[in-house]
C-alpha cells in the first residue's frame, strides 16, 4: 500500500466526556470532497489522560471520490470522565477541498450538540506539506 503524504490537518480540540454527561458512545465524521480529484482522508480518535501520552483508539482511512461524500464511525470506550481528540488529515491541494463535520453521538446515534464540530469549527488547521 503506498504511503500517503497528507497536506492538511484539522482537529476538534479536547472533547471532555464530562461536558457531555457521559453520553458519548462514538464519533461519526461526515466528509465531502469538493475537489475534482480523489482525496485520501485519515481520521484518528485519541484518548487523552492527564500526564500520559495520548493513546490511539482507532484510525480509519478512506479515499473519497470527487463531488461525493463518505463517513467514518469510531466507537469510544465506555469510561466516564475521559477526554478525546479527533484528528482529520487529507491530501487535497487546498484545505477546503474537503468539508467535514465531526459528531459526538450517544448510544442512539443522535448527535450531542456540545460535541459537534462543523468544518469551520475544527481547530488547529495546519499545512503539513507545502
Amino acid at each position: 500500500m503506498p504511503v500517503v503524504e497528507y497536506r492538511w490537518r484539522f482537529d476538534t480540540g479536547v472533547v471532555d466526556d464530562d461536558h457531555v454527561e457521559g453520553l458519548l458512545d462514538d464519533f461519526h465524521v461526515d466528509v465531502f470532497n469538493r475537489s475534482t480529484e480523489p482525496i485520501t482522508v485519515e481520521v484518528t480518535v485519541y484518548k487523552l489522560i492527564h500526564d500520559q501520552p495520548a493513546s490511539v483508539i482507532q484510525t480509519l482511512t478512506k479515499t473519497i471520490l470527487p463531488d461525493s461524500n463518505n463517513w467514518f464511525t469510531i466507537d469510544v470506550p465506555e469510561q466516564i470522565n475521559e477526554n478525546f481528540l479527533v484528528v482529520l488529515k487529507h491530501n487535497g491541494d487546498d484545505k477546503d477541498d474537503l468539508l467535514a463535520t465531526v459528531y459526538g453521538r450517544d448510544k442512539n446515534e443522535k448527535a450531542i450538540s456540545s460535541a459537534t464540530y462543523r468544518h469551520t469549527e475544527l481547530l488547529k488547521t495546519e499545512l503539513l506539506i507545502a
